[in-house]
């Protein structure tokens, strides 16, 4: 069967048994995703792009330690995100309150100035907004933006589907009266 025609978790059981094709389908499939979940945690390209490395090597030399039975593969792959987050963090003392604001950066030539323009305010809003929310409601907000289901993440976070629904929810809500007093939502 082709690689891109398998489960993760047939990928998972081929590269256990050694094969490294199984592992390009692997970062093929993620490696994006999960680059962008860990950008939008660090604010920093290289820092995003070591994570992002050392995750795909984790998820190599540890293949087999994964239980199909235990997690889905995506839960098993943002538990190891957000634990290389937590590493990354505590090695620089950083939170994510304390990112400063150079690392900030968009860039779009296809779209004309004033659109330039709105799209840099509108991300300006949201990246303001997604530091001044609580850690905890920031790490919800940004493994829903990376696609995953609500539902897996309080075994990715070790909490409770109670306490995420509530994170999220207040996270949307911030963000949501962030836009609002800038003009770009109207309350009903």
């Amino acid at each position: 069967m082709p690689y891109e025609k398998m489960t993760d978790e047939q990928l998972m059981h081929e590269l256990a048994l050694g094969c490294k094709m199984a592992m390009q389908e692997i970062v093929n499939r993620y490696k994006k995703g999960v680059y962008t979940h860990v950008y939008r945690c660090v604010r920093n390209e290289a820092e995003a792009e070591d994570i992002t490395q050392e995750v795909m090597i984790y998820i190599y030399q540890n293949a087999s330690s994964y239980s199909s039975q235990k997690s889905k593969f995506k839960t098993f792959m943002f538990r190891i995100v957000s634990y290389k987050l937590y590493d990354y963090f505590q090695r620089i003392k950083k939170t994510p309150n304390q990112i400063s604001e150079k690392e900030n950066n968009i860039t779009d030539t296809k779209k004309n100035a004033h659109q330039k323009v709105e799209l840099k305010e509108m991300a300006k809003i949201f990246d303001d907004g997604l530091k001044e929310l609580a850690v905890k409601d920031r790490q919800v907000l940004s493994l829903r933006m990376a696609g995953i289901e609500l539902s897996d993440i309080p075994s990715l976070l070790d909490s409770t589907y109670t306490a995420v629904k509530c994170s999220s929810s207040r996270a949307i809500k911030e963000l949501r009266e962030k836009f609002t007093k800038a003009g770009y939502f109207y309350e009903k």
